[in-house]
């Protein structure tokens, strides 16, 4: 449900740019630098293409994908 209330908005409202905030597993603590200068180009060009809404997605997170997460344990 609430993704079809993004998307309906999104077409109808607002240009909208989803940044996946996982990185893989495999990469160690290599990726997560990796993954942070990742997301940190993509929401300034997207802000530079002048998309209105970036969403943060931890969709693909799971045994092989971390989720970003600081340093005290809570996550992005």
């Amino acid at each position: 449900m609430y993704t079809l209330a993004i998307s309906i908005y999104e077409f109808f409202f607002l240009q909208t740019k989803v940044i996946d905030i996982t990185f893989d597993a495999e990469e160690g603590p290599k990726g997560l630098s990796k993954a942070l200068d990742k997301i940190c180009e993509e929401a300034c060009r997207a802000a530079q293409e002048s998309y209105q809404f970036i969403i943060l997605s931890d969709r693909k997170a799971g045994a092989s994908r971390y989720l970003l997460h600081f340093a005290d344990g809570r996550f992005l």
